[in-house]
């Protein structure tokens, strides 16, 4: 069962997971101060390359690693999540990482059945990442695309999409990190083989008029080519035209962070020696708002004892949870433990939907928080 704690009261974990985006990263941080412990693992699949840093700066980097997910193509609008393709996760240790927290994470991982790699160079693969959303999100942002019409040849937005990475790769040489122009292609090719009429997260920010991540790409991009005097103007006008959408939209100025930040926790601490042993055994999601922090089973009942019909913090899909009840009996007849109580799998078409029985907030955290969500409750034990 997923169990509603407050972060107050809460106790140190095996492995924090951080699925936050960038702009809620510090209430995130905040949140993790009572359940990192002295051999609590940390992982974070933040967007960008600073995450971590402040992640280390707070609990050290012998248990932290470097990570991103890649490959995902997920959208979450009007309360459900679709995605065709899953992603992967990539990671591994940054030069004060224990070598044993990177075994001990890939170990779970491969038990659970996510997708993931470990990187022996995992700085290039981040930056690899920042390239591509440097030049993906922030394109289908400005121009509310897609990534079909994001890819499409001869298009403005394709020129922009690519102007943007190469201004990117030449920052990151500059930074002693070698990208080369068969990253940029190969990230091309990669947006191309997803579903073109999805969308990366910030041109869902556009949409649900919230801040984006753009200080963490253009932003970091602009700062660090000012350090080399490399000139980025295709970063310059994105960074701009992005914050003038912002500005254009008082709810994004007046909102600032996020409303939530999710973090997956898997508890039942053990001790060093026996870190290689970790078993997903109860997962906690949980959500960090200004004044204080529930779980999502926990919210959803305080927004069931205040139905709203119009606010869009209403709980998703109450009408199903006959059905709901239905197939828990069913699959505990055949075998299971009857718990499917945190996620509602369906296919439309030849894409497949997650409805989330209890909507931790009214906004999504990107599509590396629905993958960790879908495959850690799908193999949860």
């Amino acid at each position: 069962d997923l169990t509603s704690v407050r972060a107050s009261e809460a106790t140190p974990a095996d492995l924090v997971i951080l699925t936050v985006k960038t702009t809620g990263l510090d209430q995130a941080l905040k949140t993790m101060e009572r359940v990192v412990g002295p051999n609590t693992l940390i992982a974070s699949l933040c967007n960008g390359i600073t995450s971590e840093q402040k992640i280390a700066e707070r609990f050290g980097w012998e248990h932290t690693v470097l990570g991103i997910c890649q490959g995902m193509d997920a959208v979450f609008l009007n309360g459900a999540l679709t995605f065709t393709n899953a992603g992967e996760i990539r990671f591994g240790a940054a030069a004060g990482t224990d070598p044993a927290t990177v075994a001990a994470i890939d170990e779970l991982y491969t038990r659970c059945g996510i997708a993931h790699t470990v990187e022996d160079d995992i700085a290039h693969r981040m930056w690899a990442k920042l390239m591509l959303n440097d030049g993906i999100n922030q394109t289908c942002m400005a121009y509310g695309g897609t990534y079909g019409s994001a890819t499409e040849p001869g298009s403005e937005q394709r020129r922009c999409f690519v102007s943007a990475m190469r201004e990117a790769l030449a920052v990151a040489n500059a930074e002693g990190v070698e990208l080369t122009e068969a990253d940029l292609t190969q990230m091309v090719h990669l947006i191309e083989g997803i579903d073109p009429t999805g969308m990366p997260s910030m041109a869902q920010d556009r949409i649900a008029q919230r801040k984006t991540e753009v200080e963490e790409f253009a932003g970091t991009i602009c700062r660090l080519a000012a350090k080399h005097d490399i000139q980025v103007p295709q970063n310059d006008w994105l960074y701009q035209r992005i914050r003038e959408i912002e500005g254009s939209n008082g709810k994004a100025a007046a909102r600032g962070t996020p409303l939530a930040a999710a973090s997956f926790f898997i508890f039942d601490q053990k001790s060093a020696s026996q870190r290689l042993e970790l078993r997903l055994r109860r997962l906690a999601l949980i959500v960090a708002t200004k004044g204080y922090t529930r779980t999502s089973q926990q919210r959803g009942r305080d927004q069931h004892a205040n139905h709203d019909r119009g606010s869009p913090t209403r709980p998703l899909h109450t009408r199903d949870e006959r059905g709901r009840r239905t197939k828990a009996t069913k699959h505990q007849r055949d075998g299971g433990n009857g718990n499917i109580s945190s996620i509602h799998k369906t296919t439309s078409s030849k894409r497949k939907t997650l409805f989330l029985k209890n909507q931790c907030a009214p906004h999504p955290y990107a599509q590396r928080t629905a993958t960790v969500r879908a495959l850690l409750t799908q193999t949860h034990t």
